[in-house]
């Protein structure tokens, strides 16, 4: 493992064979649950009992065309779960850090992606954004 302790996917073994990893090593591991990640392996059609793994949320939409640098604010495309799966994390107790993705081309200085990601949070909870300004 590296020196971080987190070790990433396992190729070919889809999310059933990283939850059976996870499962054996016990307690000294958990579940990043990247959204476009796990919509890309189809597992955020219906969220399941591993919500419970959950460790770290990473919210992001999918690449548009495939391509990576192509990511989407959360709920840009309006194509993923991301209420639905922040509602089940909570009732699984999940009471860890929710981190907003911004896009990997993004020409927004940090205050505008910080922001922009701020939007994104409230949009997604459905509640009226109060954009802060600078001081």
């Amino acid at each position: 493992a590296p020196a971080s302790g987190r070790v990433g996917p396992v190729p070919g073994t889809g999310l059933a064979g990283t939850l059976a990893l996870l499962e054996a090593l016990g307690a000294t591991a958990g579940l990043v649950a990247d959204t476009a990640h796990l919509a890309a392996a189809g597992a955020l059609a219906g969220t399941g009992a591993w919500v419970e793994s959950v460790v770290d949320v990473q919210l992001a939409d999918p690449p548009s065309g495939g391509i990576p640098s192509r990511r989407g604010w959360p709920g840009h495309t309006g194509t993923l779960g991301h209420r639905l799966l922040l509602t089940d994390l909570t009732e699984a107790g999940y009471r860890g850090p929710v981190m907003v993705e911004s896009p990997v081309d993004t020409s927004l200085d940090a205050h505008a992606a910080a922001t922009q990601a701020l939007i994104c949070l409230h949009t997604l909870l459905d509640e009226p954004t109060a954009v802060p300004q600078r001081a």
